[in-house]
């Protein structure tokens, strides 16, 4: 007989108000009375973590060396009687309000996917790719080594390095929110959630600058890696397309040039020449079907605009410009970013200034 698992069916019993029939002595004998009440005043002299229902059996279970049921009964009841038995202890689980958490913490830039697993302790694995509506699916785990590390490395108060986990899966949903012009939060089994975002598409490969001419029609004279262009018979709108067209070829260079069209510098870097660059005098191209070639036409904002993945909001001339994240590659957005700002800020069109919030780009006030 095991006296431990008597102890504690006798505790169970009495806890659960069972009735205790035979087992109860109604007329002990004084030797038996006085040695109930002995261990009972032990126990009472017990402080209240050690009367916790395992610690009371381990500690009957060294007092009693005897198995005796009748006097293991009568010690229990009157432990019970007297309200000696401190419930089991469960630790409250710590809560703090939102508000704790992102106390001094700022929301970093998640625009792109990987700045996710770069500030938050989590993997994001590609689910389900190119979706009916649209969209990329990809599950959000959490990253165990960098849980712990970043427990380490990371917390700035005891509170967060005790409750990382929380805190940081807490933060991580409040980024999610403030971005949900670009993240979708789903409900997962097997993951902490699912973020849906705008399906990627690869942008197609830029054109090179010969194939822009063959496509446009156009003859040109050729010296070497410069070409000037001959533009036969075409309207102002073509020629100011095909002005345009070149000049997002990343393989040449437009310059101006007297009596053609243009001059493309094949090879070189991806930069136009301003126009206020001196020119340089050419003979009149006899060839030519057009006595005046048409001047240089200058860049307008919105074409800039229109040859990069952006879209914008408009209230009269002022344009809140923002990522087309379904047309620009996530991986791209840094550096056409870069190209697109350098592009706007060389235009004599409109007034670049500093976005007016982190959903957009830049602000583009056109005169």
């Amino acid at each position: 007989m095991d006296i431990s698992a008597i102890l504690m069916e006798s505790i169970r019993e009495m806890e659960s108000g069972g009735l205790w029939g035979d087992m109860v002595w109604d007329s002990p004998e004084e030797a038996v009375r006085r040695r109930v009440n002995a261990v009972v005043d032990e126990v009472a002299a017990l402080d209240s973590e050690q009367r916790y229902e395992g610690q009371l059996v381990e500690f009957l279970v060294d007092k009693l060396n005897i198995l005796d049921d009748g006097f293991l009964n009568q010690v229990v009841k009157a432990i019970s009687a007297r309200g000696l038995i401190t419930p089991p202890y469960v630790e409250p689980d710590a809560y703090y309000e939102i508000d704790d958490i992102l106390e001094n913490w700022e929301v970093p830039n998640i625009s792109e996917r990987k700045a996710i697993w770069r500030n938050f302790p989590v993997s994001v694995k590609a689910r389900e790719l190119g979706c009916a509506d649209g969209k990329d699916r990809y599950a959000v785990v959490l990253h165990e080594e960098n849980l712990e590390q970043w427990r380490k490395d990371r917390s700035e108060t005891w509170d967060e390095y005790q409750n990382y986990e929380t805190w940081a899966l807490a933060r991580l949903e409040h980024a999610l929110d403030r971005y949900s012009h670009i993240y979708t939060v789903e409900p997962a089994d097997d993951a902490l959630f699912v973020i849906a975002v705008d399906a990627e598409e690869q942008m197609p490969p830029a054109k090179r600058a010969l194939d822009v001419l063959r496509a446009a029609g156009v003859n040109w004279k050729r010296d070497g890696a410069n070409h000037d262009i001959v533009p036969r018979g075409m309207t102002a709108d073509a020629q100011s397309a095909l002005l345009v067209a070149l000049r997002a070829c990343s393989d040449c260079t437009v310059e101006p040039r007297t009596g053609f069209l243009c001059r493309v510098v094949i090879g070189s870097a991806a930069t136009t020449t301003p126009a206020a660059a001196a020119p340089v005098a050419a003979a009149p191209v006899a060839a030519a079907p057009v006595a005046v070639a048409a001047p240089v036409v200058a860049e307008r904002p919105l074409d800039i605009l229109s040859r990069f993945p952006v879209t914008w909001k408009r209230a009269g001339a002022v344009h809140d410009i923002k990522v087309h994240f379904g047309k620009c590659p996530r991986k791209e957005i840094p550096a056409m970013t870069a190209r697109l700002l350098a592009a706007l800020r060389g235009c004599a069109g409109c007034v670049v200034s500093a976005p007016v919030s982190d959903e957009f780009i830049c602000r583009v006030v056109i005169a």
